[in-house]
């Protein structure tokens, strides 16, 4: 029964998600118009595929996670080294990303008009910044998962999804730029972040996450996972 439940909200999440990434395009669509709707989703495009440069450590986090329920203190290092890899990798991930933004795509005036290049330079580096917060939320997201935690996670994943649908509707009805709507979108990244912390903490108390509790040992087996 229980992985049925699991089954019904996973499927949930994924087809809420769907629907409302539709709506929001629509959204935008109407907002932006045709030309700066292009211009939109090709900033938006390049630090959506940040999102997947993981390596594959989110799954080798599920999975060590998996196997180490039964002791809270393995939990605590191999969070805690995920955490780190997440933090330190995704950085490096938002300066390359940023660089390669900005010399072959903002910097290009075929791509991006100059009247609003100021306004796609701030509305990249406010998109990479909600790029780095959705990569730690990955980690925590393989925390949720590789303890069970699917039916909490999907709700989470479902009150985010209808957060940046949010955004798309505010900012068509108070006609914002991009600017605007990457700020709503960085505030939604901010509140799902805190949510899955807070609610990993609070169904999980003895599960802690700090940057002190790293290990090399746990990280090298970690990648040996991917």
């Amino acid at each position: 029964m229980s992985s049925k439940k699991d089954n019904i909200w996973l499927a949930g999440h994924y087809i809420l998600t769907m629907l409302t990434s539709l709506l929001a395009l629509k959204f935008n669509l109407m907002n932006f118009g045709a030309e700066l709707f292009g211009v939109w989703v090709l900033l938006s495009s390049i630090w959506g595929l940040s999102n997947v440069l993981d390596l594959g450590f989110g799954m080798a986090l599920i999975r060590a996670i998996s196997r180490g329920k039964s002791k809270n203190s393995d939990l605590n290092v191999i969070s805690s080294t995920g955490l780190v890899f997440f933090l330190i990798f995704g950085i490096l991930i938002l300066a390359i990303g940023f660089s390669v933004s900005m010399i072959y795509y903002v910097g290009n005036p075929s791509l991006v008009n100059e009247n609003i290049k100021e306004t796609a330079v701030k509305t990249s580096l406010i998109l990479g910044l909600f790029f780095y917060v959705n990569y730690i939320s990955t980690c925590f997201r393989s925390l949720f998962e590789g303890l069970g935690g699917f039916v909490l996670y999907s709700k989470i994943a479902i009150i985010y999804s209808f957060l940046t649908l949010s955004a798309a509707l505010l900012s068509l009805i108070f006609d914002l730029d991009f600017t605007g709507l990457a700020t709503f979108l960085l505030i939604a990244a901010i509140i799902q972040l805190v949510l899955l912390k807070f609610l990993l903490r609070l169904v999980n108390p003895d599960i802690r996450t700090g940057l002190f509790n790293f290990n090399w040992k746990i990280f090298k087996e970690l990648f040996s996972l991917v």
